[in-house]
Parts: structure tokens; C-alpha cells; sequence
């Protein structure tokens, strides 16, 4: 069970809260596709928010979801996902590196997933809050290791969250973001362009036993 919390900003407060109609999960869609590019079509989900709203087969991949929204005066602000899956998924799910995937996974394990907010609404803590609701569902989840992708840009990057959380970077991956992205508003590119995102990205890894997995 997730709590729904707030935060205080200087556009006044804002509340994190469990994603839970169609309509969340549409809107999370959205902004997936806007700053990624997705290849739903139109009323379709990706597979991590399917399963959440109970779209997927009961013999599927073996997952658990939590899906958030963070709205002030029930707009959308931001959003963010969070996954527990088993081994062969994170296996398939880890990006191509030089390290070994198959020995770094554990039996089950936790992903910090998508997390988008508004450009407007940055840099008052809400990108804070939805990381450490999302490490404590995970927490409380039992992974035996927890995971992220961090998000790497001329000196700006998610890389003072994932410190602050105890995580350990495994390692940096330049143009990242090229191979896996149709679209990012950050380099100006968008679905059906010429141009490719130049965004890095850092893989960072937890132990389940890390005390500072619990840090605010």
C-alpha cells in the first residue's frame, strides 16, 4: 500500500499519489511518449502500465508495478513507475554493457523506471518525492537488487538521487538514449526527425541490504 503524500512548491502543493483509473495510465502513456517516443498505438499501453491496469495475461511475466502520478489541482505534473521482476526479465531488460547481466540480477529484483516532471515544476522536490515513494515500495518489496537508469546531460543528470540513495554507479553509457529514444525534447528531436538524442545514461545498482536504501 501506497500512502499519497504532498509537496510544497512555490506553485503551490502538490500530491503524489498511486496511479489508479485507465485515465492515469493514459496520461503516464503520454508523457512516455512525449519525452520518449513510444510504439503503443492509441488506447494502447506499454506492458509495465498494461499490467497495471489488469490488461496483461494471467500466465505472463511474473511483475508487480507501481505506477505514480504527482498533480496540483488534478493536473498532471509529473509521473514516475516503479517494477519488481525475476531474473530473466532484468536480464533482458538491462542495456548492452560490459558487464554481466546474468551475474549482477539477482532472483528478483526492483527497477527504478520512467520518471518525468514538467519542466515548469522542477527543482522544488518533487522529483525527490516520487524516487524515495517509489525505493520504498521497492524496499518493502524484497528485491534482492534494485536498479536505474539515470539520465545524463551537459552536467545536468539524476545523479545526486541515486548517491543520496545509497546506489552504486555499474557504469556510463555514451549516446545511450540514441538507441532506445524516438524523441527527446531536451536535444530538440522529435518522431520522424533526421537528428538523434545525444543524452548518456548511467546504470546504477542497490543491494536489497544497503541502509541507506531508506535515506530521505
Amino acid at each position: 500500500m501506497v500512502a499519497s503524500t504532498t509537496v510544497a512548491t512555490n506553485n503551490g502543493r502538490v500530491s503524489i499519489r498511486r496511479a489508479t483509473s485507465k485515465d492515469d495510465l493514459m496520461a503516464i502513456r503520454d508523457w512516455q511518449d512525449h519525452y520518449f517516443g513510444t510504439e503503443c498505438d492509441p488506447g494502447q499501453l506499454p506492458f509495465e502500465l498494461a499490467h497495471a491496469a489488469g490488461w496483461t495475461e494471467s500466465d505472463g511475466p511474473d511483475i508487480n508495478v507501481l505506477p505514480l502520478v504527482a498533480e496540483h489541482q488534478d493536473v498532471m505534473v509529473g509521473c514516475a513507475v516503479a517494477v519488481v521482476e525475476k531474473h530473466k526479465q532484468t536480464v533482458a531488460n538491462l542495456p548492452e554493457a560490459t558487464f554481466d547481466a546474468e551475474t549482477i540480477a539477482g532472483e528478483w529484483n526492483g527497477w527504478m523506471m520512467l520518471a518525468f516532471v514538467d519542466p515548469v515544476w522542477r527543482g522544488q522536490g518533487i522529483g525527490s518525492q516520487l524516487f524515495s515513494t517509489r525505493l520504498d515500495w521497492l524496499a518493502d518489496q524484497r528485491p534482492d537488487m534494485m536498479f536505474g537508469i539515470g539520465w545524463e546531460r551537459d552536467g545536468i543528470s539524476s545523479r545526486s538521487l541515486f548517491e543520496r540513495h545509497g546506489f552504486i554507479p555499474v557504469e556510463r553509457l555514451p549516446n545511450h538514449y540514441a538507441r532506445v529514444r524516438l524523441s527527446c525534447p531536451d536535444c530538440g528531436i522529435w518522431r520522424g526527425d533526421d537528428g538523434t538524442c545525444s543524452c548518456d545514461a548511467t546504470i546504477w545498482a542497490l543491494d536489497k541490504n544497503s541502509e541507506p536504501a531508506r535515506q530521505k
